[in-house]
């Protein structure tokens, strides 16, 4: 048994802690709370990234095989094949729309037989035929108008035996004309 302190019997005023210690202690049990939060949270999400990385690398040692070098190396080829052709492709000279030019400066009573069209220098050589000779006449008119046409000649212009006028044109046509135009 514990012997009581007679010679104590004065009470003491009990110690007042200051209020600032508190809110200091009370801050920085919060940070370390916070910080300790944020280790773990960092902490998991690196294991998951490492686990993801080892599954992605397992992943890449399970396609790294013979096979699939073959299939890569054939794939490869055909790439180049078609960035080749994808080339050559958007290079090429289009001539259907020449066909719709025609069509959109032929006279009405005049019909074109014979057509010899060079796409790299744009000259163009027509053997049509007409009713008459004025006919011909307002063809002719009709292609000088023609701001893309250059060099118009007009030759062997002929009469047959049903009464129509056989002629022969030929004009050059600015090369760019026919380039792609990405419709």
């Amino acid at each position: 048994m514990a012997k009581p302190d007679i010679f104590n019997i004065i009470p003491k005023q009990k110690k007042v802690i200051p209020k600032w210690v508190n809110f200091i202690v009370i801050v920085s049990a919060t940070l370390f709370l916070t910080t300790l939060g944020f280790f773990a949270f960092y902490y998991y999400q690196a294991l998951s990234f490492e686990s993801e990385l080892d599954l992605k690398q397992s992943e890449y040692l399970a396609l790294d095989n013979p096979g699939n070098k073959e299939v890569e190396t054939q794939v490869s080829l055909i790439s180049k094949k078609l960035e080749r052709f994808s080339q050559a492709f958007s290079s090429r000279k289009i001539s259907y729309n020449f066909f719709d030019f025609v069509r959109s400066f032929c006279h009405p009573k005049v019909s074109f037989s014979n057509l010899s069209l060079n796409v790299e220098t744009g000259s163009v050589f027509l053997v049509g035929q007409g009713d008459t000779y004025k006919t011909i006449s307002e063809q002719m008119i009709i292609l000088k108008d023609i701001k893309d046409i250059s060099s118009l000649e007009v030759s062997d212009i002929s009469l047959n035996k049903e009464g129509g006028v056989f002629f022969k044109i030929s004009f050059t046509l600015d090369p760019s004309f026919f380039k792609n135009k990405n419709q």
